[in-house]
Formats: C-alpha cells, structure tokens, sequence
C-alpha cells in the first residue's frame, strides 16, 4: 500500500446524500472540527485526514480520493511549526517546493469574538525564492489560542487544518477550481 492510502481506509464509510458536498465554512472548521481536534473530542465525521502536508509535494497528496468534498479539493489535520524569512512571510517546506503566504492572520470571528485566523498560500516548484508559482493554493486555519484550555495545550496549540485546492486559468485568464466555479473566500 502506497503511503497515504491507509490513511484513507479509516472510517471512509462516512456518506452524505447524493448531491452533497463536505464545504465547510471557515467557523465551522474552527468550532466543529480544529477545536474538538485540539480539546480532544468526538468528530462528527472523518472528512478532514491526518496528514504531514509537508512531506508531499501538492501533486502527491490524495485529493481525488476525497470523494465528499469539491473535486481537487482536500482537508488535512496536520502539526506547524512557524518559520520566518527575510520578508517575514510565513513559508512552508516540501520535497521539491515550497509554499508561500500571500496574506497572513486574516482573522476569522464566531459569536465569541475572534475564533481563529487563516493564511494564504500558493505553491512553488523550486528552492525558495527562485520557484515557479503553481496552480496549487492552500489556506491553513489555526485556533485563537486563548479559546484553547491549558491542559488541553500539550503542543497541540500547533494543530491547524489545511484545505488545499488545485486552481486552474481558463483561456480567458479566470481561475477555476476544476469543474467549479472559483472559490469566494479565495
């Protein structure tokens, strides 16, 4: 078996009606998924994987496999550490790239105030910073660390979620998500 496909054997019983999709909005990711994963609760469901998305290359990773989400689109539960460069952008590391923030610590509001925040990222083929950009964009969402109990707090404040997209230009220069229409939180 291929590296990342146990993974995928894991409760991949989880179904949603015929014409459903697992598009959660950013507070859902934050209140119902990230935050249970941090505290230690029950998910409600197996839509989001564990994966190092920084072992891989975005080629490698098994989007297609995600058959509940928007097609060439993925959601991962994966561990962070912060790495800074000479112009202060958040850059994340891969085999053969690297992946670039392009707007950092948006923050995300729920009913108690700031729940989160999000980055931007495009990913480069290449050693930075001389990459070719790529078509690949990737938001990570990482609590508001005072939402987050002390005991609950044993290194898993670097917890974040990962969606990672593969964007395409049409011949008119728009981007499009494969077979949809862009993203707005894009």
């Amino acid at each position: 078996m291929d590296p990342y496909s146990s993974f995928l054997l894991e409760n991949e019983d989880s179904e949603v009606p015929l014409g459903f999709r697992f598009r959660p909005s950013d507070v859902e990711l934050m209140e119902y998924y990230l935050l249970r994963k941090i505290k230690g609760e029950q998910l409600a469901s197996n839509f989001i994987k564990d994966l190092n998305v920084y072992q891989y290359d975005p080629p490698q990773l098994p989007l297609s496999q995600f058959k509940n989400a928007i097609k060439n689109e993925g959601y991962f539960f994966t561990m962070v550490k912060r790495k800074k460069f000479l112009n202060d952008n958040t850059t994340r590391t891969t085999p053969n790239g690297y992946w670039k923030a392009y707007n950092e610590n948006i923050p995300m509001y729920g009913a108690k105030g700031i729940i989160g925040f999000k980055d931007k990222y495009s990913f480069y083929d290449g050693k930075d910073p001389n990459g070719d950009k790529t078509d690949w964009k990737m938001i990570e969402y990482r609590c508001n660390p005072s939402l987050v109990p002390a005991a609950s707090t044993s290194g898993t404040e670097n917890y974040i979620v990962c969606k990672v997209m593969h964007k395409k230009k049409t011949e008119e220069g728009e981007t499009v998500l494969e077979g949809n229409v862009e993203d707005e939180n894009m």
